[in-house]
């Protein structure tokens, strides 16, 4: 069994007053590393890392302030649900709880609570529960009933006409192209060398793509 939930708005929802309660919170443990925030740090890092008193997504900042402001919400869910024999995981604004048995209501209740005391909500449109029978979609990857994970066949369709497309008629991004077949090498091997023989008698795929690159340099 396994149960996903969004939190609503969710880097938009952590403000500076946020990162500026865990700081001040942990003023001894930067002292101890060598880390004396004056005013004008506090001043900096508002201007630097937030828009409009709030986390932007997309930021190269946005993901580790939002961990640091999460650490202490992350450790309290962990320490409840892990005694029940089910596990926690958040991957920014998605949280996923596994078991091999039923999950309660009370652990969703939880959850809520936990959040509604930071001042989030979830989004109860995105709240779903799943068994390992419903081949679950998690962030982007499906999880199926032998345990192995796959990117679905719309994903592996969406490279392939990438590939092709750009071999064939010269259209696409080729960094990008090669982004997507280094994440499926990473994910699904098999089906990555599979593509790489397919659309062999354009010649050596990899090099078409890389040499397509420099000459865009």
């Amino acid at each position: 069994m396994g149960g996903t939930l969004d939190i609503k708005g969710f880097f938009e929802h952590i403000t500076y007053e946020h990162l500026k309660s865990v700081l001040d919170q942990n003023v001894s443990l930067l002292k101890n590393h060598g880390y004396i925030l004056s005013d004008d740090d506090f001043l900096f890092i508002k201007k630097i890392c937030f828009i409009g008193d709030h986390l932007v997504m997309g930021s190269v900042v946005s993901p580790s302030i939002s961990n640091v402001i999460m650490f202490n919400f992350d450790q309290c869910i962990i320490e409840d649900i892990e005694k029940s024999n089910m596990r926690y995981t958040r991957y920014a604004d998605d949280i996923y709880i596994s078991s091999k048995t039923h999950i309660s209501n009370s652990v969703l209740a939880e959850v809520i609570s936990e959040l509604s005391k930071m001042g989030f909500e979830i989004n109860r449109d995105k709240t779903s529960f799943f068994s390992i029978l419903s081949r679950p979609l998690i962030t982007g990857v499906l999880i199926r009933q032998d345990r192995e994970i796959s990117l679905g066949l719309s994903y592996r369709k969406m490279i392939k006409g990438l590939v092709y497309k750009k071999l064939r008629y010269g259209e696409g991004d080729s960094r990008k192209i090669l982004g997507y077949l280094s994440y499926l090498r990473f994910m699904e091997p098999i089906t990555y060398n599979r593509i790489l023989l397919k659309y062999s008698y354009f010649g050596n795929v990899l090099k078409l793509l890389k040499k397509d690159i420099i000459k865009e340099v």
